[in-house]
C-alpha cells in the first residue's frame, strides 16, 4: 500500500473515531432519517476532549493526542444546526 493511501486511511479512521466520541458525549447526533448527517447538539467540546484523552491514556486507542483533538474539532466543525436533507423536505412542504 502506498504511503499516501495509508495516510488517507489513518485520517479517515481518526475522523470516524472523533465522530463516535462526539456522539458518545452528546455533542452531536446523527439524523435518524439521513445516516451520515450529523447535527450539533452541544458546542462544549471539553467532554469529548476528555474522553479522547482518557481513551489514549488507557491505551484503548493509539493516536497522538494532538491529532485526536484536532480531529474532534474538525468533525464538530462539519456538523450543522439541522440536517440539510430534512430542511429540504420541510422547505418543500
Amino acid at each position: 500500500m502506498g504511503q499516501a493511501k495509508h495516510k488517507m486511511e489513518q485520517q479517515w479512521e481518526i475522523h470516524e473515531t472523533a465522530i463516535q466520541i462526539l456522539m458518545d458525549v452528546g455533542c452531536i447526533k446523527e439524523c435518524p432519517y439521513h445516516p451520515g448527517n450529523y447535527i450539533e447538539k452541544d458546542d462544549d467540546l471539553q467532554p469529548a476532549y476528555a474522553k479522547g484523552n482518557s481513551m489514549i491514556t488507557s491505551r484503548k486507542m493509539d493516536y497522538n493526542r494532538r491529532d485526536l483533538s484536532d480531529a474532534i474539532k474538525d468533525a464538530f466543525a462539519e456538523t450543522l444546526e439541522e440536517c440539510p436533507d430534512c430542511a429540504k423536505w420541510n422547505k418543500d412542504d
